[in-house]
């Protein structure tokens, strides 16, 4: 969005979506996809992409931005075609070649089952590793309220660990946002007496 990547898939068959709101500016904005039909174990594999933006205005009101013939498309990667100064006068209209829903790829599976956090940790629940698989927002439960916990993201991109503060004496608690919404993290509670 805007020259920054917001987020990858590659299962087809299971869409993900993300927050692009932070990368919105005013003025022209520029939704970018680069995508590749990869070789597949079976005797069709045809192409096609199905993306979408849905805004949502202060006021209440929506309006939905959908891949159609409108679109630009070309086969190779020219600097600079993610930004909104881009002139893209020279690429391809896109074709519309279906419905969604239409054979030969069918309707989609959102995967939002898949997407929910994983929680591992010891009995005593003096520490709690917790799998952020789609960077969304968690609430904890079941937190030992007798105890202080220092509580940081894991980056699994670059291995950086960021603090994010401690949770003092609660069962529950409801972790911020992940710093980029782009990939998975990882989310760490460990009891601690350190709380400064």
């Amino acid at each position: 969005m805007n020259g920054r990547k917001v987020g990858s898939n590659r299962d087809w068959q299971r869409p993900r979506s993300y927050n692009v709101a932070p990368h919105l500016q005013a003025g022209r904005n520029v939704l970018a996809v680069e995508a590749e039909n990869v070789k597949a174990p079976v005797e069709l594999n045809p192409a096609g992409l199905l993306c979408g933006l849905e805004i949502h205005f202060a006021g209440g009101d929506k309006m939905g931005v959908l891949s159609d013939a409108t679109w630009r498309c070309a086969r190779k990667e020219t600097a600079g075609w993610t930004t909104p100064g881009f002139d893209d006068g020279n690429w391809s209209p896109a074709k519309a070649i279906g419905k969604y829903g239409d054979l030969p790829w069918g309707r989609l599976d959102a995967g939002d089952r898949y997407l929910m956090p994983y929680v591992a940790g010891t009995r005593e629940r003096n520490a709690l590793v917790i799998y952020l698989p789609a960077a969304q927002k968690a609430t904890v439960h079941h937190l030992n309220p007798a105890e202080d916990y220092r509580a940081e993201f894991f980056n699994p991109v670059t291995g950086t660990v960021t603090l994010i503060g401690f949770v003092r004496q609660s069962s529950d608690w409801a972790a911020p946002a992940c710093p980029d919404e782009s990939h998975d993290w990882v989310l760490y509670l460990l009891a601690t007496k350190d709380t400064k």
